[in-house]
């Protein structure tokens, strides 16, 4: 079980339960349960983890509490238009 704030919610658009990460940009997750959209969310966690160094993604939006900061940078650093 990883440590990060998962928020968990509805969605009637795309008709399952979302889970998304917001201290690991993008990170989201979804499933026709919120257990199966959790799971989920710890699987996309693990690999966005792992995938993020090899993308480039700077550190400080890596790790916990850069909500704003993710909101405000693309993957490659630079500022979003």
């Amino acid at each position: 079980m990883t440590k990060y704030e998962i928020i968990l919610y509805w969605s009637a658009e795309d008709d399952s339960f979302i889970a998304e990460v917001p201290e690991l940009h993008g990170c989201a997750a979804d499933g026709t349960t919120r257990q199966e959209a959790l799971a989920n969310a710890e699987t996309v966690i693990r690999e966005w983890i792992e995938t993020a160094p090899k993308l480039l993604i700077p550190a400080e939006l890596r790790g916990f509490g850069h909500r704003r900061a993710c909101e405000d940078v693309k993957p490659d650093g630079g500022p979003l238009l």
